[in-house]
């Protein structure tokens, strides 16, 4: 092999080369720039971004407590409407009842004991009209009458003064007489009689 000598070397531009150096060095300073700067910003936005996630957190869980606190007002109130719904119910049927008492007393004065004929009516001939009103009443207690008369008062022929008189077994007054004392007259008007 044959040794290069000086002469015969290319020639190197050495100004050139150090311009393609000054070039890339300073391509070299500019990427790195713009690399710190792009992950200045990176770091920028991640904060933002962990900021606004938490602040989004902050306001879901808040969302959630007040969502809970609703449902829990939402199943109080509903519970409170369900127990007067219940207690209206109650009041109803107890008025209704009441009702029932206070007809079947108008219509039985002659009746032994109004609960019992009101246990003896047949519920069936009986119901309620729009209103809540009872119909049917009269027919029941009919019924009843018919079925079971030993529950009303028998009317009862007397004389009185030599002729029969029909006089109803109503109830009898209040006397102001003692119990002996009446008795002491039943035993008289006995003896008389």
């Amino acid at each position: 092999m044959s040794e290069v000598t000086p002469e015969e070397q290319p020639e190197v531009d050495v100004n050139k080369l150090q311009e393609q150096m000054a070039k890339m060095q300073e391509q070299l300073e500019q990427a790195t720039s713009s690399k710190d700067r792009v992950l200045d910003e990176s770091k920028n936005w991640k904060k933002k971004f962990t900021e606004l996630k938490g602040q989004v957190d902050e306001r879901e869980s808040a969302d959630l407590e007040k969502r809970k606190e609703y449902q829990t007002l939402l199943e109080r109130e509903r519970e409170k409407s369900a127990n007067l719904e219940n207690r209206i119910k109650g009041m109803e049927k107890k008025s209704q009842k009441q009702d029932l008492n206070f007809k079947v007393a108008s219509l039985c004065p002659d009746a032994h004991d109004v609960a019992d004929v009101i246990g003896s009516l047949d519920h069936t001939l009986m119901g309620f009209d729009d209103e809540g009103n009872i119909i049917g009443i009269e027919d029941a207690v009919n019924k009843s009458r018919e079925a079971k008369p030993y529950l009303f008062k028998k009317e009862t022929a007397t004389t009185v003064g030599g002729r029969p008189s029909a006089i109803k077994n109503e109830p009898v007054p209040f006397s102001k007489k003692s119990a002996a004392e009446q008795d002491a007259e039943l035993i008289e008007l006995l003896k008389q009689g």
